[in-house]
């Protein structure tokens, strides 16, 4: 963990080895009982732009990180700078996520883009190789999750 003083995190989560948490360039906000596996990457600064001095300083992110209540994070998933995982979501492993990711949502690829959703009551999961899969939100849309 970096920037360990704006980490808040909720009640029985579990983090992952060697999962990068980088909280330097804004707040990272965890809900109870999120998921982190190992080697996920939370940042939320820009690496790119170290001050030549101090080469360990992130350029502060324009947003913080959220993973809602119940969210799974997979295995060397990549959150960027004003990520908003909400409640219950899954982003795959190896997903790269710089945008929202709407509660319920199952979210896969580079850049993550909607595969599926889990059902409200029971957790279950949909996937839109099961038929129609409407958007979490409602909408009937499957939008890209990550800006270009």
């Amino acid at each position: 963990m970096r920037g360990a003083h704006r980490i808040t995190i909720g009640r029985d989560v579990h983090i992952g080895r060697r999962a990068l948490l980088d909280a330097r360039g804004g707040p990272i906000r965890i809900g109870d009982r999120a998921w982190i596996a190992p080697d996920a990457t939370v940042l939320t600064g820009d690496p790119v732009t170290h001050a030549p001095t101090n080469p360990t300083d992130l350029a502060p992110g324009r947003f913080g990180v959220t993973i809602g209540a119940g969210a799974r994070i997979g295995a060397r998933a990549l959150l960027m700078p004003g990520a908003q995982v909400g409640a219950m979501a899954v982003v795959a492993a190896q997903a790269l996520v710089s945008g929202d990711v709407p509660a319920h949502a199952i979210v896969a690829g580079c850049p993550a883009r909607l595969v599926g959703r889990r059902d409200a009551t029971d957790g279950s999961f949909v996937f839109a190789s099961d038929g129609a899969l409407p958007h979490p939100t409602g909408d009937a849309r499957s939008p890209a999750l990550a800006s270009p």
